[in-house]
């Protein structure tokens, strides 16, 4: 379907739309306007705030969505009160409105009961919908809602992992350890697929595995056998060929010792180890000699084509064999964590939307359909471009799935780019067949945010080549205008380019490390100059009122893929003296401060001397060699040491785990040593310890005493599942820093 320019004033309120927005082109006003005339029945049956649906991913954004169409809404009432308009959209439709009195009553009951607008989460939407209507879903109401199920996800594995794996012997024994050593290398790889909606397609079917390992097993014997009597020989007749090729020879040395080392094993022989084998193939052989040359004949030659053959045959069939178990695995896992949770009576927030999609597609669905389509005519998706198969599903079902009426309307607002990148699990491909079943596409074309420089630059590159998104009939590049009043930069009174690119001549440099040391320390050095020539007056910034102000160091940010690669750049702009804040979506359990903490925590609950002594030796607390070797010799030191052990354990007993580590950071004044130590990152090293002192106090409501805490801590470190919201590491500053972001965030 053809893509036509959004008028939000015109634009038909009923059926399904998709509205597609870059980022700057005012998605969230488009919502707003399509709220307002909601409300006011513009085209439509006036419709209260409990009757339109507003579905995002976060709750953030839910709350800020509220409040915008709160404001909005009071806009337009005070536009309507005026007697000149200042609102563009009142202004268009002012004159259809006909009743105006009774508009402006719509409004003000519209911004009374904002507080009970239908505006959720996706998950939260799905769990009203369950709990409304328990009868027609077939789930009881009186389910407890887990944000976090780790600790049920590592006893379902585990509880597979006895049933699945101990009883196995042999080859499928061997092909289980290839692939997960433990439970909880299993568990890594199925968590990201427990809750997807996917269909796995495995492909031909290879060999069967016991028999490739069979046939690998004889061809490696066989090689084995030849090579003891006749491996040198070998080695020595494609040396000495006449016409041999100095480029092969060169490394053969090298391929007989990694041939020695492989043929007396016969297990884990990795692609890399094994593709020696294949240069002395008949076919591999080809290249031992010059133009013209003939290889040289060997017996050998034959016993390595049957082990190069009996080995990629073997990986065909181990990786068909493994990608069947996993499947097989995954399956027994989700019906395993399905019966926990139900013994339990817990669902997590990805249940409630399978749960949803079941009951709609079960024998009571037509009457839930019927129920939520009469309390929700209108929805409104905003962030579309994350949405998953399931979720999509869900809403395909209500608004356009069978006996869907025709003044029902569904619009999904997002950037299909976005879903490109697969940002909170979306799927490019629901968003292609989304698109193509709707019943208008629409998009908004000028960027409200940016500088008419920038976006000419990015429209410049994109156009640059004729297929930037490869499926562009679905997602092209559209070219966007500018209206955007950003700041622009100015060196020395002369405007810089929007986009500039530095390159690198890459020489000498093929590991990762150094060239992620060019980069980090390039980009901290253009900073630093940056920042030299503001000091000096020379570089500014000018707002679209032309008023000039010095550049300034949180003016600034540093885009980067992960925590380490902001590592990099933290390290090269602190050695030039520029202070940076670093903003990712890394968990605190990931943090040095959360493993401290754990052996602080371990050590205190079991009074252990020994214990303690390793927990105080973690770099965080700054104790020096000197220090610890001075508590060693000095009883008296020593003693007080374990004093503060002692109290540590009577205060967390009595009065929690947040006092007793509040208590810890005076006693050994903390606060202050860090924010001194220019070696360590003061700042992010309380925050973090602060965070967690929290989570633990939050924590320790849930489990039962020192231990139950300890344990619940050591879960959340060894499998790193910690991704709810308030356990993302916070912002340790808010002063004139750099900025450091992850991509994702």
């Amino acid at each position: 379907m053809k893509t036509q320019e959004l008028i939000v004033e015109t634009v038909p309120l009923k059926g399904v739309r998709l509205i597609e927005a870059s980022a700057g082109t005012g998605k969230t006003y488009t919502i707003t306007s399509l709220y307002v005339r909601l409300v006011l029945g513009h085209e439509c049956t006036p419709l209260s705030p409990e009757k339109i649906l507003v579905v995002t991913f976060t709750r953030a954004a839910t709350e800020e969505l509220r409040d915008r169409i709160r404001k909005r809404l009071k806009q337009a009432l005070e536009a309507l009160e005026s007697d000149v308009s200042q609102d563009s959209l009142i202004e268009s439709i002012v004159d259809q409105i006909g009743d105006i009195p009774q508009a402006k009553q719509r409004l003000k009951d519209a911004m009374q009961i904002m507080d009970m607008a239908a505006i959720y989460t996706i998950h939260g939407f799905a769990q009203r919908l369950l709990r409304q209507n328990a009868m027609e879903s077939s789930v009881s109401d009186d389910f407890e809602l887990s944000l976090d199920e780790a600790q049920l996800v590592q006893q379902a594995v585990r509880d597979v992992w006895r049933s699945h794996v101990y009883p196995v012997q042999g080859k499928k024994l061997n092909l289980i350890l290839q692939n997960w050593q433990t439970p909880d290398e299993l568990q890594k790889q199925l968590v990201s697929l427990l809750h997807k909606d996917v269909d796995f397609h495995l492909g031909p079917a290879a060999p069967n595995y016991e028999k490739a390992t069979d046939t690998f097993e004889h061809a490696h014997e066989k090689l084995s056998k030849k090579w003891i009597t006749g491996g040198a020989g070998f080695i020595d007749s494609i040396a000495q060929n006449p016409k041999s090729s100095g480029t092969f020879t060169r490394y053969l040395d090298g391929r007989e010792a990694t041939i020695n080392k492989l043929l007396s094993q016969s297990n884990n022989i990795n692609a890399k180890d094994a593709k020696t084998f294949s240069y002395f193939t008949l076919e591999g052989l080809k290249k031992s000699v010059k133009k013209g040359g003939i290889p040289c004949d060997h017996e050998l030659v034959d016993a390595f084509s049957d082990w190069w053959d009996s080995y990629q045959l073997l990986e065909e069939s181990r990786t068909y064999a493994s990608n069947e178990l996993m499947i097989l695995l995954l399956e027994k896992t989700r019906l395993r964590l399905k019966q926990l949770k139900a013994s339990q009576g817990i669902l997590a927030p990805d249940d409630l939307l399978a749960l949803l999609n079941d009951a709609i597609e079960g024998e009571t669905g037509g009457q839930l359909l019927e129920q939520i389509r009469s309390q929700y005519p209108v929805a409104m998706v905003d962030e579309f471009q994350d949405t998953d198969a399931l979720q999509y599903r869900v809403f395909q079902a209500i608004y356009q799935g069978k006996d869907a009426h025709e003044n029902l309307a569904m619009f999904m607002i997002g950037d299909p780019k976005q879903a490109i990148y697969k940002f909170r699990g979306a799927d490019i491909f629901t968003y292609i067949q989304a698109k193509k079943a709707v019943h208008g596409a629409y998009s908004l074309d000028t960027n409200y945010r940016s500088t008419q420089n920038m976006v000419s630059a990015v429209n410049g590159f994109f156009t640059r080549h004729g297929r930037p998104f490869i499926y562009d009939n679905d997602i092209p590049f559209v070219e966007v205008k500018a209206k955007g009043d950003a700041a622009t930069l100015n060196i020395n009174q002369q405007l810089e380019p929007a986009l500039s690119w530095v390159f690198s001549d890459g020489l000498g440099k093929t590991r990762k490390q150094d060239i992620g040391d060019e980069c980090s320390e390039g980009t901290a050095q253009q900073i630093c100059e940056l920042l030299n020539l503001s000091q000096a007056g020379e570089a500014t910034l000018t707002d679209k009122e032309s008023a000039q102000r010095p550049l300034l160091a949180k003016d600034m940010a540093v885009l980067v893929r992960s925590a380490r690669q902001a590592k990099w750049i933290k390290n090269a702009l602190s050695k030039r003296g520029v202070g940076s804040v670093y903003v990712g979506r890394e968990s605190i359990f990931q943090s040095d401060q959360a493993l401290a903490m754990y052996s602080l925590l371990q050590a205190i609950h079991m009074l252990s001397e020994a214990q303690f002594r390793n927990a105080i030796a973690h770099p965080v607390w700054c104790v020096s060699l000197q220090t610890l070797q001075q508590f060693m010799q000095g009883e008296t030191l020593w003693e007080e040491q374990l004093e503060q052990l002692y109290s540590s354990r009577e205060l967390w007993q009595k009065k929690g785990v947040m006092a007793m580590f509040m208590n810890w950071l005076h006693v050994r004044n903390l606060p202050s040593t860090w924010l001194d130590n220019e070696h360590i990152e003061g700042e992010r090293c309380l925050t973090n310890f602060l965070h967690l002192a929290e989570l633990l106090q939050d924590a320790s409501t849930q489990v039962q005493g020192m231990q139950g805490l300890i344990s619940w801590l050591s879960h959340k470190i060894s499998i790193n599942l910690g991704q709810e919201d308030q356990q993302m590491l916070r912002l340790e500053s808010d002063a004139n820093l750099v900025q450091i972001v992850t991509i994702h965030k």
